[in-house]
């Protein structure tokens, strides 16, 4: 009787060791990855997968590479690319996880390694990578060129055209960097003169800050919230931002210590305060804060102290 019994468990473990064989999606992230990045390498190109884990969409995976988010089923059978909408509320959420990937602080950006321009009073800062060739960046700097008070802080980046790298060349080893920037972008200056001696450029820097925050094209914003947007944004967008930038930024009032308050005598919770009657209600100066957390007991207690009072029935008339 007891080798039938035997043979049951030896059947279901078996069959619990082939599904999880055939079922990598039960496996670490890392087990994944080695598993699948052979099959998806000769299509994304080699060392550009970084990571495949189950995504929140039944049978898809999400396929982490250098540049943006693809997509596969458990055994690579096919690659598909472009986002994920929802249709509900219209969000690309390929877009949304990609930003997951790619956080970073607008502050420890390397500002070493830009071209800073500044209009105004600079109070809107942005972030922009660029190409000299990029008609969208030219584009960009019209918008901005609508605004009153702007700061840029613009990373070249010569991936477009051949030609880039010579001019953001000549654009970064000019005297005036701002004004060779501003006017070669903007159609009113030609591209100033390429360098005669040594010219070091941080174009190698640039170009990987953009893989790493996963930039594919020209041009991105990135904005002091920590936020970034692909391709070119309106003035009203960068208005909109800083707007919100300067509010989150702003100190919360804090009531001080050493104030001087208006306080009650007796002091009463402020829901209460209407319903007491004209003789109990005489504001005095204090300098500390009243305590408006008092219990309903807490405050008749003080009333009764503070104001003792003698409680007659109501007279009683006929109707």
């Amino acid at each position: 009787m007891r080798m039938p019994l035997l043979y049951s468990v030896l059947a279901v473990a078996m069959l619990i060791g082939s599904v999880a064989t055939v079922l990598p999606a039960h496996a670490a992230p890392g087990t994944l990855t080695q598993q699948l990045a052979p099959k998806l390498e000769p299509i994304l190109g080699p060392k550009m997968v970084e990571k495949v884990m189950p995504s929140a969409h039944a049978g898809l995976y999400e396929v982490l590479t250098h540049r943006d988010i693809v997509y596969t089923d458990k055994t690579a059978s096919f690659v598909s690319f472009g986002p994920i909408v929802d249709t509900a509320t219209k969000v690309n959420l390929t877009e949304k996880r990609l930003q997951e990937f790619s956080k970073f602080v607008f502050k420890g950006l390397p500002f070493k390694d830009i071209i800073k321009m500044v209009k105004g009073n600079g109070s809107r800062v942005i972030a922009t990578f660029e190409d000299p060739n990029c008609g969208f960046c030219r584009k960009q700097m019209t918008e901005v060129e609508k605004l009153d008070n702007v700061t840029i802080y613009t990373f070249l980046i010569p991936i477009l055209e051949p030609d880039s790298m010579v001019k953001s060349t000549a654009i970064w080893c000019a005297k005036d960097q701002s004004a060779a920037c501003t006017g070669f972008m903007t159609g009113k200056a030609p591209l100033p003169a390429a360098p005669a001696g040594r010219c070091e450029t941080p174009f190698e820097r640039n170009t990987a800050l953009q893989e790493k925050q996963r930039i594919t094209g020209t041009p991105a914003v990135l904005f002091p919230d920590n936020s970034k947007t692909p391709g070119y944004v309106t003035a009203n967008v960068i208005e909109a931002k800083s707007r919100n930038n300067a509010l989150s930024s702003r100190p919360k009032k804090q009531c001080s210590p050493t104030a001087t308050y208006i306080q009650r005598s007796p002091p009463v919770p402020p829901w209460c305060w209407r319903f007491l009657p004209r003789s109990l209600r005489r504001p005095t100066v204090s300098t500390t804060q009243p305590d408006f957390t008092m219990s309903t007991r807490g405050f008749f207690a003080r009333l009764l102290q503070s104001n003792p009072i003698s409680i007659q029935p109501p007279s009683t008339r006929a109707i």
